[in-house]
């Protein structure tokens, strides 16, 4: 007779099975240096390009160097993408110039254009994307702790949030925000593109099963405003920092209230999972997405929603990694779906995970994406935009809606901080 396995037996079991199927350190380190020999291909100034243009195509200026997605077809500097890779470049030295330089790009942006561009391409700088910049001057000014910098930045940050996630066109009478492109149908931006498609390029998930022409202007996002709320905590926290705890006291009423609106209209406590909000017909979309995470990583989420939300990581399972959505849901032009797997929704779960304290969670996801960019690495010499989760492929995924891309900006460094915290190398 078989004696059954202790508790403490499984477990163990269940590590080694585990270990088995992770690349091993050295896998790990040659792909690290890999990554941090490409950090300098991807580094561009725009310093001598035209402020406004009527080429579409054209690249605007900005102050300093930024560092783009790739060198082909995307070597603008992205808004969202520059967040991510910020967060892979603080983890080498002397990288804290090039860091602050991208902050300053943003900032910048704010002061002439009154928003953080989509990118710094004519053709896309009728919009913005989904906001980063308050934690992305949080990052700078902790290497440089210069205060004179931060009060100009916390000034500019908050015209931002005030003058474009609360204007006219974003603020809703709930008191949350949508994403709205303000060019309106007018011929000018995206190749003269509809209103409601540079509205959900503005989205950044460009495009996916949650947004469609036909409600993205009625829609509240779950991921947008979790990030505005991350504003109104990184502002309180900056109002401290100049000791005017008045001011600080008003950012975290903003926040309390913006975290209780978004508990009654976005929280599903049966599915244990956030959803977008269409406020024009009152209901949830019910389009399950690694967004709803988001409220981990900014701290929105309870604790009791936080171990829903654990436990519901497994719908986004597929063979390799999570996937933007649960399920494919019908569409062919749309890529951030199901099984398509992406840098930043795994740096947003995993760092949401630890937040809470789930620390298994988290190191799964960076132990699968890891290995899914060493194992595409290894066989094609490059690293990719994102990843078929099903078939592992990064050179070809489904819902493609331009060649595949190689490089890549936020893989590299999402990959280049998850090495780093789980091989400690």
């Amino acid at each position: 007779m078989f004696e059954k396995e202790s508790d403490s037996e499984t477990k163990i079991n269940e590590t080694e099975k585990d270990m088995e199927s992770e690349i091993t350190r050295e896998q790990a380190k040659e792909l690290l240096e890999f990554i941090e020999k490409k950090w300098d291909d991807f580094i561009f100034e725009a310093k001598n390009a035209p402020k406004d243009s009527d080429n579409p195509d054209d690249i605007l200026y900005l102050p300093e160097k930024y560092v783009a997605p790739n060198q082909e077809k995307f070597n603008a500097m992205f808004y969202w993408d520059s967040y991510f890779i910020i967060q892979g470049l603080k983890t080498e030295a002397g990288r804290q110039e090039l860091i602050k330089g991208i902050v300053d790009n943003c900032l910048y942006q704010v002061e002439t254009y009154g928003k953080v561009l989509n990118a710094n391409k004519k053709k896309w700088s009728t919009r913005s994307q989904t906001p980063y910049l308050a934690p992305m001057i949080r990052d700078a000014y902790e290497d440089s702790h210069d205060k004179k910098w931060l009060e100009k930045a916390f000034d500019l940050v908050k015209k931002e949030y005030n003058e474009y996630w609360l204007d006219e066109f974003h603020l809703t009478l709930s008191g949350l925000s949508r994403f709205y492109d303000e060019s309106g149908d007018s011929p000018i931006g995206d190749y003269k593109k509809s209103h409601t498609y540079k509205s959900r390029a503005e989205a950044s998930w460009d495009m996916s099963p949650r947004f469609d022409d036909s409600d993205i202007h009625d829609l509240l996002p779950i991921d947008l405003n979790c990030n505005l709320y991350q504003y109104e905590k990184e502002f309180e926290k900056f109002a401290l920092e100049f000791g005017n705890e008045e001011e600080a006291e008003d950012w975290n009423k903003k926040a309390e209230a913006r975290k209780k609106t978004i508990n009654e209209l976005m929280w599903d406590e049966e599915d244990g999972l956030f959803y977008d909000y269409n406020f024009k017909t009152g209901e949830k979309k019910k389009i399950k997405s690694l967004a709803c995470y988001q409220a981990m990583f900014a701290g929105l989420a309870s604790a009791e929603q936080a171990e829903k939300m654990k436990d519901n990581l497994k719908i986004f399972e597929t063979k390799k990694g999570l996937a933007a959505c649960d399920k494919d849901y019908g569409y062919q032009d749309r890529q951030w779906n199901y099984p398509i797997i992406w840098a930043p929704l795994q740096y947003i779960a995993a760092k949401g995970m630890e937040k809470y304290g789930f620390s298994k969670e988290a190191e799964k996801i960076k132990k699968d994406f890891v290995k899914l960019v060493c194992e595409n690495w290894e066989r094609t010499g490059k690293i990719w935009e994102k990843y078929d989760g099903q078939e592992g492929s990064g050179e070809k995924v489904p819902f493609d809606r331009y060649p595949p891309q190689s490089g890549f900006g936020w893989t590299n460094a999402v990959a280049e901080v998850f090495i780093k915290e789980r091989y400690r190398i």
